[in-house]
């Protein structure tokens, strides 16, 4: 059964997503944010897939806020590899096929980081565009013997490393860097509009 997202489906829908190559890392409250804390003009809506009472996959769709473009959605999903097959990954992929060409989008983009994925949606008509690489980091192993010395080296010309949350007063500041280093990230749409009201609450604003 396809129906829309609930808020009492997070965890089950963070879960799922722990199982994605590589893991999401996403919290419920994570997935909460998602849906509840983008701009208006996001549109976003989400599905989720539930078999047997279980949730077996989950979809999303959203306008794309931060980029100049008013026409560009971005629709996404995941079904958990004992459930694919099935046709549960097309409907949900259908809803938000749907629910953005209802917002008036004329651009959809998606990604895979597997190649079952990518054939998904090629088959879908989806070509693909940019390729990029996923670096992971086991923190619990990292070395950081580095990390003393190029601290005293940086504090020499005058830079500090502190917790984000000790400059939590200079929102306009931290959105000024943020901002910058988004909008020069390769992307075919570059995202290039994030309003700082926006930027509050999607970003700052987010429980992880």
């Amino acid at each position: 059964m396809i129906r829309e997202f609930r808020r009492e489906d997070a965890d089950a829908v963070a879960a799922l997503l722990n199982e994605a190559e590589p893991p999401e890392g996403v919290t419920g409250p994570g997935i909460v944010h998602w849906q509840e804390k983008q701009p208006e003009r996001a549109r976003v809506a989400s599905w989720v897939a539930e078999e047997g009472g279980e949730i077996a996959g989950w979809s999303r769709a959203a306008m794309r806020w931060a980029v100049s473009s008013e026409q560009v959605g971005e629709v996404w999903g995941f079904v958990h590899l004992t459930q694919r097959r099935s046709g549960l990954g097309s409907q949900l992929h259908e809803q938000g096929v749907a629910q953005l060409l209802g917002c008036g989008a004329r651009v959809l983009e998606s990604w895979a980081t597997t190649e079952p994925e990518a054939r998904f949606l090629r088959a879908r008509g989806f070509l693909p565009a940019r390729e990029g690489t996923i670096l992971a980091l086991d923190t619990a192993s990292a070395d950081l013997s580095g990390l003393a010395e190029l601290e005293r080296r940086l504090g020499e010309e005058g830079f500090r490393l502190v917790p984000l949350a000790a400059v939590l007063d200079r929102a306009r500041d931290l959105h000024a860097v943020d901002a910058e280093a988004i909008a020069d990230v390769p992307d075919t749409y570059v995202e290039d509009d994030v309003r700082f009201e926006d930027w509050l609450d999607e970003a700052l604003g987010h429980p992880q």
